[in-house]
């Protein structure tokens, strides 16, 4: 993969991830994947599956990290209780 493939990916997965909450940017995801497209354009199956491999590690663990977030502080209402093991 060349450089420019990694920063089509990357900023592909940034873009994706913006489209969902807590963010306010939802007409995003009609874009979202155009960089993605563009880094798989003539690109053999095994380049393809490294980078949307890579697409979808990027994507699932900004979505992630940010729903643990909204949930935590929703119905704890601190993540800090969560993250710091109690002390004994």
């Amino acid at each position: 993969m060349l450089k420019k493939d990694w920063f089509l990916v990357i900023s592909s997965a940034l873009l994706m991830s913006l489209a969902y909450p807590p963010f306010p940017f939802g007409f995003v995801i009609y874009f979202a994947l155009v960089p993605l497209i563009f880094a798989l354009e003539n690109k053999g199956l095994s380049d393809a599956f490294k980078i949307g491999y890579i697409f979808g590690l990027i994507h699932i663990y900004n979505d992630v990290g940010f729903s643990y977030t909204g949930i935590v502080t929703h119905y704890r209402g601190d993540v800090k209780e969560l993250t710091v093991p109690p002390e004994f």
